[in-house]
């Protein structure tokens, strides 16, 4: 009472005398361009607080008078228009208003009341919580603490809580504020459980507010309001894993931007918390533009700190708890920014150098395929992670002066395997080998000579096997295959289709699903769908490009403004362009770059697939990352990868009428070509980088477990319930 009084007397003066403003200039706020942040919008029948946190509740009677107080002073604007007067260095009298976490009452009070005053918005919203509009863990979290201090002694918290095996420091005896210190010291699963046991023991209270669902956040959408991300489930993001970070910004964005067909530009950090880290996943996600609490300003990265005036209901009460002007002056002019300063440490992490050396034996580049394209993408992901890796290609360049060797076959071969025998000599440096696989000719010239080098150098062992030819090759290779696969510590295969062909032959293995770099695939739903196809794989005989053909000709059938665009290159090429030739709207790319296909996938509206022999194939993955619904042939691994009529539709090998019959089929249903391509979409980011680095920290480290028979018929009757 005393703290408001003094604080209502220090404003009223400083307005009244003009001082207030000068402050403003002096500390830079009256030069900042203004944008606020609230949370909860409330009735006038509603009490404050509201069965939730302090702090976090306006009613609208105050919120209007703050608005209409700024707007005299201020232009209201978009929150894209501020970003970009930022930018320009021209925001100085510009205002912006936000609301932070997406509770429901912002729909029922606050957007019909900025409609009626005309005031642009945004709203950062939390976007596992509009599934089922749920509750916020924080208010959860003070409802319980609250329930629980009504019964607990002075200092029973924690006991209670150490005596169930939670690990926490002291907690102050008030709800509030032993939320606060609770917030700030665990990870959201830890949070999640005490938040459990809390609410089992003593109750919830009244029950929090709720979220709001999805079906109101598009409604809002659709009528200009702007949404931004808060987050998948409002974890602190400083106090979460790496991979925790990128799910919580990246997948968030995705879903949002998935669900309302707009592109996502702002993102606001729960409580305001960032670091170093914090700040990078955020511009790696794709977000111009990132907004805190507090002062503190990321010189590298200023638009992804740019601070807001948050307020609510007790932030300009003055005298007697009524509303103040003067006291809200005094808020917009930065007087009481020292009192309530950050004390978050912003410092710059230093990056964590990795103690082993990893090096990768694959493709290059230069002939772009599965095997190359994975290997890529995990140097790109361990570097970034600043793990060393050394690469060592399977295909070493030619010098110059032995170019022409390339177009005479037994001399490249020869040549070839010259120069990458002697490339080997790098491994010495590594402490682990990973080194990739495919069947036949390929596993003696490539991984074979890798593996005897680096058991020679005592290192580490990994094998990453691809092909979907597997069964074949060790089925009629006998010891062509089967002793130099012993010289592996680790198999790792990309599906349980083919650890199930090598636990045939008595091999065990380990799964790793391929990686694919969803942020390269820009997703959006195809409305209407129209009828443009895409084949993106190699013109070889077990990739069946022909039956893609045949279906396509029945497609043009009935549907004559059809096209089909076929990226890629083989030995059936020649033969599938004179096919082709009496089929209109065909299209041949040839050979692509990698770095080429997110934008044909863009292009396209429906990707095809005929393979009959097959594992777990990149060109799907990229289809899901890019919104493109699938229609293919269930081979190998791919049953496990596509389910149908959820994340695509399956048809029979060599069948182009059914093929065909699936195309025309989703051609005609738009609602559920939208629904496979969503689904699929959120399915891909199970093989995105964050999913998959533990599991090949695991493998290298060797804390990973094989899979053989035992634990494949205990999983099997596992799943099943039987004993």
């Amino acid at each position: 009472m005393i703290r408001s009084l003094a604080r209502s007397a220090l404003a009223h003066g400083l307005a009244r005398t003009g001082v207030d403003r000068s402050i403003g200039r002096l500390l830079g706020a009256a030069h900042e361009p203004l944008i606020l942040g609230y949370h909860r919008v409330l009735d006038e029948r509603v009490a404050v607080p509201s069965r939730g946190v302090p702090s976090m509740g306006i009613r609208t009677s105050t919120l209007e008078r703050h608005l209409a107080f700024v707007s005299r002073k201020f232009r209201f604007v978009t929150l894209d228009e501020m970003g970009a007067r930022i930018e320009a260095g021209s925001a100085e009298g510009l205002a912006a208003v936000t609301f932070d976490d997406g509770y429901a009452d912002f729909f029922e009070s606050g957007f019909p009341l900025l409609q009626r005053m005309g005031i642009p918005a945004a709203i950062f919203v939390v976007t596992t919580l509009l599934e089922r509009s749920e509750a916020f863990l924080h208010d959860r979290l003070y409802l319980a603490l609250d329930c629980a201090f009504r019964v607990l002694p002075e200092g029973g918290l924690f006991a209670w809580l150490t005596g169930r095996g939670f690990v926490v420091t002291e907690l102050p005896d008030q709800a509030f504020a032993a939320t606060r210190a609770l917030l700030h010291a665990a990870d959201h699963r830890s949070l999640l459980e005490i938040c459990a046991a809390l609410e089992a023991e003593f109750g919830g209270g009244e029950g929090p507010p709720r979220s709001l669902s999805w079906e109101e956040v598009i409604r809002m959408s659709r009528a200009g309001l702007i949404v931004g991300s808060h987050t998948r489930t409002h974890s602190l993001l400083t106090h979460e894993s790496p991979d925790r970070v990128v799910e919580e910004t990246a997948v968030s964005r995705r879903e949002l931007e998935s669900r309302l067909s707009v592109k996502v530009r702002h993102f606001v950090y729960p409580d305001g918390a960032f670091d170093s880290s914090t700040i990078r996943a955020v511009r790696a996600a794709g977000y111009d533009y990132a907004y805190t609490g507090c002062r503190h300003r990321d010189a590298d990265h200023p638009l992804l700190t740019l601070p807001r005036r948050v307020l609510w209901e007790g932030s300009t009460r003055g005298a007697r708890s009524r509303y103040s002007e003067d006291v809200l002056s005094g808020q917009l002019n930065g007087i009481f920014d020292l009192s309530g300063r950050c004390h978050d440490d912003h410092v710059p992490a230093p990056p964590v150098r990795s103690l082993r050396a990893i090096a990768m034996v694959a493709p290059s580049l230069d002939v772009p395929g599965g095997q190359s394209i994975q290997a890529a993408a995990l140097v790109t992901g361990l570097r970034e992670e600043h793990r060393e890796v050394i690469f060592v290609a399977s295909d070493p360049r030619f010098p110059p002066v032995l170019r022409w060797l390339r177009r005479v076959p037994f001399a490249r071969t020869l040549l070839n395997q010259a120069l990458y025998v002697w490339s080997l000599r790098r491994l010495h440096r590594a402490e682990v080998v990973h080194i990739f696989s495919a069947s036949f000719w390929s596993f003696l010239l490539a991984p074979v000579p890798a593996m005897l080098v680096a058991r020679a150098f005592g290192k580490r062992v990994v094998l990453n096997y691809h092909s979907g030819e597997a069964a074949d090759h060790l089925r009629l290779w006998g010891v062509l295959v089967h002793p130099w696969l012993r010289l592996a510590h680790e198999i790792v295969v990309p599906s349980e289709h083919l650890q199930q062909v090598f636990l045939d032959h008595g091999h065990k293995t380990i799964v790793v699903q391929n990686v694919v770099d969803t942020t390269s695939f820009a997703y959006r739903d195809r409305r209407p769908l129209r009828p443009r196809l895409l084949s993106t794989r190699a013109l070889e005989p077990s990739y069946q490009v022909h039956i893609v053909l045949e279906a396509f000709a029945l497609i043009q059938a009935g549907c004559p403004e059809a096209t089909l665009v076929i990226a890629g290159s083989g030995s059936e090429e020649a033969r599938l362009r004179r096919r082709a030739e009496k089929i209109p709207g065909v299209t041949f790319l040839g050979r692509v770059r990698p770095e080429a296909v997110p934008e044909i996938c863009a292009a396209a509206d429906l990707f095809v697939n005929a393979s009959i022999v097959d594992n777990q194939p990149l060109s799907i993955l990229e289809a899901f990352a890019s919104g493109l619904p699938v229609v293919t042939t269930a081979t190998g691994g791919i049953a496990s990868m596509v389910r149908h009529e959820e994340t695509g539709l399956i048809v029979p090998p060599a069948d182009a009428p059914a093929m065909a019959a699936a195309v025309l089929r989703l051609l005609r249903d738009d609602g559920l070509a939208q629904r496979l391509a969503r689904k699929a979409r959120e399915t891909v980011e199970d093989y995105s980088w964050p999913r998959v680095r533990e599991q090949w920290n695991e493998v290298y480290s060797g804390s990973r477990v094989t899979v053989g028979a035992d634990s494949l018929i205990s999983a099997t009757l596992g799943k099943e319930g039987r004993c």
